[in-house]
């Protein structure tokens, strides 16, 4: 299952510009409505797996606001260089790490498939 996994995450890498124009396209409407579901507040925290281009986790983000923190967290690196450019376009804070303490709003981080004990 988890080389399924790393080949179906690096199979969107070469398609990523593709995917983000349908996905801001369909999709925009679609995480509005999921962020206003949350109910988000300022300075809450949001992690959002499988976050791809980001689309939801910028939706968040501008709910949480400057004080809060959003993790989104993807396979597949050609997703999270459209989610990070997409960050760096609409000004939020960027880490490049997952620490709680860092003062930025925006975290995008690739996790690393691996297998169970």
């Amino acid at each position: 299952m988890i080389d399924f996994k790393t080949t179906d995450a690096s199979s969107y890498d070469s398609v990523t510009a593709e995917l983000e124009r349908f996905t801001d396209r369909f999709s925009t409407p679609l995480a509005a409505r999921m962020i206003s579901l949350a109910e988000l507040v300022p300075a809450e925290r949001v992690l959002d797996i499988g976050t791809g281009t980001g689309i939801v986790a910028l939706h968040a983000a501008e709910k949480v606001g400057p004080n809060g923190k959003v993790v989104g967290i993807d396979l597949s690196d050609g997703m999270l260089a459209a989610a990070r450019a997409k960050t760096h376009r609409r000004s939020f804070g960027i880490c490049s790490g997952l620490s709680p303490a860092s003062p930025a709003n925006v975290c995008l981080k690739r996790v690393r498939n691996r297998s169970r004990p």
